[in-house]
């Protein structure tokens, strides 16, 4: 079956890009039925077939073809970014294929692993050159040296571009004594042009402490670190190798014998921003942006010099008699501190430098992931790693996309009429508000920081010298926001954003443990407290100055607001932890998609997996009481299992397991859940909806059950719970049409009439447009859900246009994720052929549920009853035989 030419072009637009031979991957949406074999696939430059093209399919339609298909090639350079890169052909067998050998470093090379006493490298690297080790070396807070000790290394991809493989290193001092940490290192290796590109994942699996629900740093169950660096020892034959560091775009590169690069802070402005607190309360940066530190030697003396500067983007390169080492990272100064040091044929990269002057606190269930690029091999005249520093990020045209229909509802941005909704999508990435100026307002930077979102909506009422130190946590899952946007324009900006939102919130946001109690370990961290400074609590949501009363609003403390500051005070918890409510994942399936890298598939994995295990009553202290299902998945506020946030999170979270592994865990799970919550015949007056400071969030399940709708149909499974689901939409989607109305009409019931509420009206329109899509076939019903959806997009685009806080981070990412559809139902307003022919005329009663909690609690009431009873009786027994004798 030949495929139809794909054409793809540069998403980036970085000209210094284009003199380089880049490894190129993406990831390519197929229509069903469309390609079988991954193997068909070529690449096509300049009208000539590659010779090498890596291919692995990354889901598969249920027909068993290919959906979403990785690709791996290596990209000759280009004379322009203007050209087309490439064509994705059917591959011609008779064709004469163009190598690219011509333009690559030649020689065979290999990586081993060298699990030998502390101190020996962990990897060995040999090439005709010569053998590189690789070493790694923790310093603990008190002065304790650790090295790490690797496995066998494990192959998981190999091909004709670039093999990948995993080991992890286990850290031992010289007594054999090791550190509570867990080490993954990932290798992909590129033998063509001799270079490879590392993820170093450094991980505490302890449990933090968290009195009263608070978790700061300081906490019990951190891990505090001196330093770790990991270290490239060099042949003999760089003994008297000139090294050269080029730091920054248009900045003469540094020369020497010796140098070392130290990143100290973000060099921005704001870098003594009050973000920066360490567990007490103290910002310990010791200098703005960067020094290099240089030596070399004249034939009359010694020469040493130091250099300064803000923003290091490093390429450090050790030239030897007959070959070049060289390293790069990418974000470098994004994820300060960083040091890189050369001497004595020794190249050191310090990812926590000891050079900070401070101890690096990795929390409790806390990771932080490492990338990097090395280069060992032939001289040359251009920087071998400018590929790695400049990347290629490529992307087939939108409208390619959207006919594979791989991508639900997608349509091309360009020449979608909805100028206003598309003018407030695009402030995320434009003017004065954008995200990207977010971050320098409270240099959100530094290795814990980077990827997040300043909350400025969540100092609305705060007035005080400085900002309010706010976290957004992928609330509403901005990355999936990014995504789709990204995939709707092409736009480079986009997909930066989405990289670097999916890395953090699967490194910091992420609870990695297993040892802490159910509802937690492995959830999601929820956003910085509502109108609360993060202090030291950073992404973890609760401070414990929230227990303390130490909370500011509006510079002031809350006694002193009065009314407002009573309003505040209620808002405010003790404390709390990861739950449903807050398990935001699909952004990580799209990453997956468009990337292949492995991370986001286990960070959405995980997510659907933390909604089966935390529903196990088995692992909870009520389980000698009962092991019935906790309800944990579906209590969006206490004792409430209606439509609401965490249901429609954990319903998503299931449907996405299932996309990605076809495990019917996961699709059993979601449609117990489903009856568990709502049913057709609903007495929906009784679920208070209309209260939108109590059930704002129905909405964000009803949503999730549309997903729910169209994963049925495509996987052909038009059943019972197909049509339950249906019914059940259709019967909310009739009482919004009646009773709904934009949330701000009744500002006077609202504790914060915000925009958010403006914006959160876009999921109505979502519902119900969903709902008269659906219903196309009865023209009248459609109608009457058509109208009102009409009038809720239009609300909310014009009613925002007005208000000069449209740009706050939390209006822009609902934008983002809703109201792109619109376009699409515009142009398909029929409903799929493959509906049910018809629908249950009668749906068994709603299942009763009660929680696990609630059960155990009135069995123990009753143990003790009885156990009173009898206490009583022997008492009673005793005395009886007492008296007789």
């Amino acid at each position: 079956m030949a495929v139809e030419p794909i054409t793809v072009r540069f998403a980036t637009a970085v000209d210094e890009a284009f003199g380089f031979v880049h490894p190129v991957r993406i990831g390519i949406p197929f229509a069903a039925g469309s390609l079988r074999d991954p193997e068909q696939i070529a690449v096509e430059v300049s009208g000539d077939q590659l010779s090498h093209v890596q291919t692995r399919v990354l889901h598969r339609w249920p027909d068993g073809s290919v959906k979403w298909c990785l690709l791996r090639w290596l990209q000759p350079p280009l004379a322009t970014k203007d050209a087309d890169v490439a064509r994705i052909v059917s591959r011609d067998p008779n064709a004469a294929p163009v190598p690219v050998s011509s333009v690559l470093a030649n020689g065979k090379s290999a990586w081993k692993v060298a699990a030998g006493k502390s101190g020996d490298a962990a990897l060995r690297w040999s090439t005709g050159h010569g053998v590189i080790g690789v070493r790694s070396r923790l310093l603990s807070a008190d002065g304790g040296e650790f090295w790490g000790q690797g496995n066998a290394l494990e192959p998981c991809e190999m091909g004709p571009v670039v093999s990948r493989n995993v080991t992890e290193w286990v850290h031992r001092d010289s007594s054999g004594a090791s550190l509570p940490l867990e080490t993954k290192v990932s290798i992909e290796h590129f033998e063509q042009i001799s270079a490879a590109i590392f993820r170093v994942t450094i991980r505490n699996p302890q449990p933090a402490t968290h009195p009263g629900g608070n978790w700061d740093l300081g906490n019990g169950g951190s891990i505090f670190l001196k330093d770790w660096t990991i270290e490239f020892s060099l042949p003999e034959m760089f003994a008297n190798a000139s090294v050269t560091a080029a730091c920054e775009p248009g900045v003469s590169p540094s020369a020497g014998e010796s140098l070392k690069l130290f990143q100290a802070s973000s060099g921005g402005e704001n870098w003594l921003s009050r973000n920066h607190v360490d567990k007490d309360r103290q910002v310990r940066l010791p200098f703005r942006g960067y020094r290099v530190e240089v030596n070399g030697r004249s034939r009359e003396r010694s020469d040493r010099r130091t250099i300064e500067g803000l923003r290091a983007t490093p390429q450090v390169l050790v030239a030897g008699e007959q070959a070049t080492f060289g390293l790069a990272m990418r974000r470098f100064w994004e994820n300060f501190p960083k040091a890189i040091e050369v001497t004595n044929r020794q190249v050191r990269l310090s990812l926590f430098p000891a050079d900070s002057d401070y101890v690096h606190e990795i929390q409790g269930g806390e990771q932080k992931t490492h990338e990097f690029a090395v280069y060992f091999g032939d001289p040359t005249d251009q920087p071998p790693l400018g590929w790695y520093q400049h990347p290629v990020v490529l992307q087939p045209n939108a409208e390619y996309f959207a006919q594979t229909g791989a991508i639900p509802y997608l349509t091309e941005r360009r020449g979608d009429p909805n100028e206003a909704y598309q003018a407030l999508v695009d402030s995320a990435i434009e003017g004065d508000d954008s995200f990207y100026q977010k971050r320098e307002k409270i240099d959100e930077y530094g290795w814990r920081h980077f990827g997040d979102i300043y909350g400025d909506h969540e100092a609305v009422y705060h007035d005080g010298p400085t900002p309010l130190i706010s976290h957004y946590n992928n609330q509403y899952d901005c990355t999936g926001g990014f995504a789709v946007q990204f995939l709707r324009s092409g736009d480079y900006r986009w997909f930066d954003q989405m990289i670097a939102s999916a890395d953090h919130v699967w490194d910091i946001d992420t609870y990695h443990t297993q040892a802490d109690k159910s509802l937690y370990s492995g959830g999601l961290f929820w956003h910085t407290y509502h109108y609360a400074d993060a202090d030291t609590a950073n992404h973890r949501s609760y401070p414990r100055n929230l227990s303390q009363s130490r909370l500011m609003a509006g510079g002031k403390d809350l006694k002193e607001l009065g009314t407002t500051g009573e309003r505040l005070a209620k808002n405010y918890a003790i404390g709390g932890g990861p739950s449903a409510s807050h398990n935001y994942s699909t952004g990580w399936m799209w990453a997956y998609f468009l990337t292949g890298q492995d991370d986001y598939r286990q960070a959405a994995l995980n997510a659907a997996d933390y909604v089966i295990h935390i529903e196990d009553g088995r692992g909870t202290k009520f389980r000698w009481l009962s092991s019935a299902d906790t309800g944990y998945a579906s209590e969006s506020s206490v004792g409430y299992h209606g439509p609401g946030r965490a249901s429609g999170n954990s319903l998503h979270a299931l449907l996405t397991g299932f996309e990605l592994t076809g495990d019917t865990k996961y699709m059993t799970a979601a449609e117990k859940l489903i009856r568990r919550v709502a049913h057709p015949t609903e007495n929906i007056d009784s679920l208070d909806l209309g209260n939108a400071e109590l059930r704002w969030f129905y909405t964000m399940f009803l949503q999730a059950l549309t997903r729910y709708i169209d994963t049925k149909r495509e996987y052909g499974q038009q059943d019972f719970e197909h049509a339950y689901a249906i019914a059940t939409l259709n019967h909310f989607a009739q009482w919004m049409s009646e009773n709904e109305r934009p949330t701000l009409d009744q500002a006077d019931r609202l504790q914060y009439p915000t925009e958010t509420w403006v914006a959160q009206d876009m999921r109505k329109w979502h519902v119900l447009q969903y709902a008269a899509w659906l219903n196309g076939g009865d023209p009248d019903r459609a109608k009457r859900f058509q109208e009102k959806a009409d009038f809720f997009f239009d609300y909310v685009c014009q009613t925002l246009h007005r208000m000069p806080t449209r740009t706050l981070c939390r209006p822009v990412v609902l934008m983002m994720q809703f109201g792109w559809q619109r376009e699409w139902f515009r142009r398909n307003p029929r409903p799929p052929a493959n509906l049910p022919k018809r629908l249950f005329a009668q749906f068994p009663p709603r299942e009763s549920f009660t929680p696990q909690r609630t059960i155990a609690i009135r069995r123990a009431k009753l143990l003790l009853v009885a156990s009173a009873i009898g206490f009583t009786a022997l008492s009673v027994g005793g005395l009886v035989l007492l008296l007789n004798r």
